[in-house]
């Protein structure tokens, strides 16, 4: 963790063929520019920047920033003109070996033309004591895409959940910034403590194939927040909001599904018309519906399900 690495190619290109920091980790790794950058090993370093590639690719391979024993994972920020495609990326936050706290895991910030990400687990690590000292903070995770039909692709589950300990450690926020594609089965969590789930307002969420593929959400304390469309190219398979504190649905919305499965301690919000070909529960201290829900199933498949707490069911006039 300690020996710093600089790279700088210009618009030549960067093969890493071998393994990086396999018996000794690196310290932080900087690339300032380059065409492409091929990863064909898996990569340990305290730290990982690309400051500008057009190309980055380490698809079946994993990135790993772990943090040494007692030390925050490091921050993974990398940035493309062209295509930019990862496989496993972790930043974990170090271990707790001096009986103190959990250690905050390393951001993720991952920003091409096209992005295609694997897996990525930022979590906080746990306090050796945990009936004693706080967990450690999860790692935010923001993703970007940036050229003219931008699309982000999900080709792994995220976690950023905080470390347990006296205090669970907070959860990274997740965001997306442009169309997101879910390329299987997808979970994204921020563990059961703070931490938000953002789909910004180009952020518009499809899946490959329609009615298909499922999306299971965990944001604990935090707010689910989807503001562009959802479903409206390939309909998303079931949808399950395993805890949460607002949810909202901004614009319309198309799936198999849709299942708040814990009751949220906020307000879920439906301000577009929510389509599903199956059941249909909301479950929140408050339901405001702005909008219609249809399902198109009969019977007990197609039953649209209000629980409300204290604050009711609020209906648009």
């Amino acid at each position: 963790f300690t020996e710093t690495l600089g790279l700088t190619a210009g618009t030549g290109n960067i093969d890493f063929n071998g393994a990086v920091g396999g018996a000794t980790v690196l310290g932080a790794v900087t690339i300032s520019s380059a065409g492409t950058v091929d990863v064909d090993a898996n990569f340990t370093a305290a730290a990982l920047t690309v400051t500008t590639a057009t190309v980055f690719d380490s698809s079946t391979f994993t990135l790993n920033t772990t943090g040494a024993a007692n030390t925050a994972g490091g921050a993974v920020a990398i940035t493309t003109t062209g295509a930019l495609t990862t496989g496993a990326l972790t930043t974990t936050g170090g271990a707790d070996a001096g009986n103190t706290t959990g250690r905050a895991a390393g951001a993720v910030t991952l920003s091409g033309g096209d992005v295609n990400a694997g897996a990525i687990t930022a979590t906080g690590s746990a306090a050796t004591t945990a009936g004693t000292n706080p967990g450690g903070a999860g790692g935010a995770v923001t993703m970007t895409a940036t050229d003219g039909t931008p699309t982000i692709t999900l080709s792994g589950n995220i976690d950023t959940s905080g470390g347990a300990g006296t205090a669970q450690g907070a959860g990274g926020t997740v965001t997306f910034n442009q169309p997101v594609v879910l390329a299987a089965n997808r979970t994204i969590t921020t563990g059961a403590t703070a931490g938000n789930i953002i789909f910004a307002a180009a952020a518009t969420v499809n899946g490959t194939t329609g009615f298909t593929e499922t999306l299971g959400l965990t944001a604990g304390t935090g707010n689910i927040l989807f503001t562009g469309t959802v479903g409206n190219t390939a309909p998303l398979g079931a949808v399950t909001v395993n805890a949460a504190n607002n949810v909202t649905l901004g614009n319309t919305f198309a799936s198999a599904g849709f299942n708040q499965a814990t009751s949220g301690t906020g307000t879920t919000l439906v301000s577009g018309l929510l389509t599903s070909t199956g059941a249909v529960t909301l479950d929140a201290a408050t339901i405001d519906l702005n909008a219609g829900i249809t399902t198109t199933s009969g019977g007990a498949a197609g039953l649209v399900t209000l629980n409300a707490g204290a604050g009711g069911v609020d209906l648009a006039t």
